[in-house]
């Protein structure tokens, strides 16, 4: 997530972006980054560098760092935050939590949420486009209805699309 900040105050400081048109557009793991970095998951660090302090400077609480996240089939709960039916406790998938995020994540309930854009959604200020598909075996529905509702309720929502013939991705034509 860190990283997805540094490029922004990056292409930002260069004058490559306009900050206020910045859209983060992510898919799997990317729309888990995505949705990550807008709600300010890896920005928690205190290593700042000097270009970005400009950027920091010039931007306001108010105002949202991105102007649109579109994620599609993104991951929203890791570790033991991920309370989907669909993982059903497999003990691969505990692996590789450990893995990724080490022991804690896999099984502190509290510290995996700190790590989960969904138990985040507070901090988002973006508008939200999720798309989903229904027949998705390794990021359930369940994942990008539950950032639907919250971001509804914050009244950051945009759009979310589901699609009944498509799995892990958008692929076929007629949904493109």
């Amino acid at each position: 997530h860190g990283d997805v900040e540094d490029a922004r105050r990056w292409a930002i400081d260069c004058g490559l972006a306009d900050p206020l048109r910045i859209v983060l557009v992510g898919g799997s793991w990317g729309g888990y980054l995505a949705l990550g970095a807008a709600t300010g998951l890896g920005v928690e660090v205190d290593n700042v560098s000097d270009a970005s302090l400009h950027t920091a400077a010039v931007e306001t609480i108010e105002q949202p760092k991105y102007a649109a996240v579109v994620a599609i089939v993104p991951l929203v709960a890791v570790g033991a935050a991920n309370k989907s039916k669909a993982f059903r406790g497999d003990p691969l998938v505990r692996q590789y939590w450990q893995h990724v995020y080490g022991a804690e994540v896999s099984s502190n309930e509290a510290a995996a949420q700190k790590l989960s854009p969904l138990f985040r959604l507070d901090k988002l200020k973006s508008k939200v486009l999720l798309i989903h598909g229904e027949r998705d075996i390794r990021v359930p529905r369940e994942h990008g209805d539950a950032v639907a509702a919250r971001a509804k309720e914050m009244q950051l929502f945009g759009a979310h699309l589901t699609y009944a013939d498509e799995g892990h991705s958008i692929r076929r034509e007629h949904n493109v």
